[in-house]
């Protein structure tokens, strides 16, 4: 009851924490005893990602080290987390993990649905890493219990965020189609080994194409500036339609294959391209811009007076929003910059920021509760949250509008470093289109 309660409340501030959510494939999650797999790169966040989209109540495998901190093991015991020990746990406590499998094995059996990340580490690269064989040996062991008569099924989970540290990114959850154990019992049968490895293999590829997979390691960062750079290029050549954001995830990935394929076959031209990159990165990063900003830039060139007039006028809400929300806002952060972990940046903002937002939207209400009350009182509370996001907006906008000044004096000047670097975009920009059209 209680995690149900927990769930109702931080589903819609997970939504806020995300400026889209896009689910694809929920059709593919049957009823019964389900494992969904997913691929791991944001600590809670990629467990909250499952709890909130599933439409299923799912218990985690998590490794055992996580609940070493008295805030998160209460956390993670309200999510239905369950410790998995490893070897640097300690040979006593791998003996634990026999109730544990034995646990979740049972849960399956009863038609609850488990998640466990089955690359069993996080990776804070778009690459899916080799599976671990946990979540098969789980779910065939629930298949023993039950004499093979239940129908257990494992669904891969493709997830993806255009920027996994940060607040106000897109999420995308996929889920693939389902992977039955009970095809697979004579193999199990006979071969449990062989039968697990068919399984991992099966699931694997199946997840593949649900999220951004960089498999180059040594040109990892290349191909990542390339797809960011070329993606909204690339999409009318795709002929899928409108440039809605799944098709943006789609023209990523046709990025990631095209340069797969220049770099086998034109390894030279590909390295002509590397360098481009880097140059324009690089002068990018001295000038304190990144690709996105001046993408967008580019972009909304159109009405720039109207909507520095619509700045101005509604200035007064940003600063009142501001002013309510700038502590619970900055502290979250700061925590976060000090934790040390990439993997766990967003899952601090997100969970000191439920905290400090809590406490500083009650202590403002109580504040003012000396002053108004009734009606005023849940419209001044009501008003707390709504201008916060009001205020974080108008500022991107602010920052967004003076980038787009400079970049049209640069334009109209013609002159200046700036310039420059849009010109270096440019380069970048052709030398892919020469070298990806063999391919199309």
């Amino acid at each position: 009851m209680l995690y149900k309660i927990l769930k109702l409340l931080i589903k819609p501030v997970h939504r806020l924490f995300y400026k889209k959510i896009i689910v694809e494939g929920k059709e593919n999650i049957p009823d019964g005893g389900v494992i969904f797999t997913p691929n791991h790169q944001n600590a809670l966040m990629d467990a909250m990602a499952i709890i909130t989209t599933s439409g299923r109540n799912p218990y985690f495998l998590a490794r055992a080290d996580m609940f070493t901190k008295a805030f998160y093991r209460v956390v993670l015991r309200l999510l239905r987390v369950i410790p998995v020990y490893r070897k640097s746990d300690g040979t006593q406590s791998l003996d634990r993990n026999k109730e544990v499998f034995s646990r979740a094995s049972r849960l399956l059996t009863r038609n609850k649905s488990l998640a466990i990340f089955p690359e069993a580490g996080h990776n804070d690269k778009n690459r899916l890493q080799a599976l671990r064989k946990g979540f098969v040996r789980v779910g065939f062991q629930a298949e023993e219990y039950a004499n093979f008569e239940t129908s257990i099924a494992i669904v891969p989970v493709g997830v993806f965020y255009t920027d996994f540290t940060r607040f106000n990114e897109e999420l995308h959850v996929r889920y693939g189609k389902p992977v039955y154990l009970q095809h697979h019992k004579e193999l199990y049968q006979k071969n449990p080994q062989k039968a697990y490895n068919v399984v991992k293999s099966t699931v694997a590829k199946r997840i593949i194409p649900m999220m951004i997979n960089i498999k180059n390691q040594q040109y990892y960062y290349t191909f990542e500036r390339i797809v960011t750079i070329y993606n909204e290029r690339l999409l009318p050549s795709l002929g899928i339609g409108k440039k809605t954001r799944q098709n943006l995830f789609r023209a990523r990935q046709k990025v990631v294959y095209l340069l797969n394929l220049v770099l086998e076959k034109t390894p030279d031209v590909f390295e002509n391209i590397r360098l481009k990159v880097d140059d324009y990165y690089n002068d990018m990063e001295r000038l304190g811009y990144d690709d996105r900003s001046i993408r967008e830039a580019l972009n909304r060139k159109k009405n720039l007076p109207l909507n520095t007039l619509l700045l101005i006028l509604t200035a007064p809400v940003y600063a009142y929003g501001f002013i309510h929300n700038i502590l619970p806002y900055i502290i979250p952060r700061a925590i976060a910059k000090k934790g040390g972990d990439v993997h766990f940046i967003s899952t601090y903002k997100f969970a000191y920021g439920v905290v400090f937002f809590t406490i500083f939207y009650t202590a403002e209400i109580l504040g003012m509760s000396g002053l108004i009350d009734g009606w005023w009182l849940v419209v001044y509370g009501l008003s707390l949250p709504v201008t916060g996001l009001i205020a974080y907006h108008w500022n991107n906008i602010r920052q967004k509008l003076l980038r787009q000044y400079r970049l049209q004096k640069a334009q109209k000047n013609q002159s200046g470093e700036l310039y420059e670097l849009l010109a270096k975009r440019q380069q970048v920009v052709e030398a892919l289109d020469k070298a990806v059209e063999p391919y199309f």
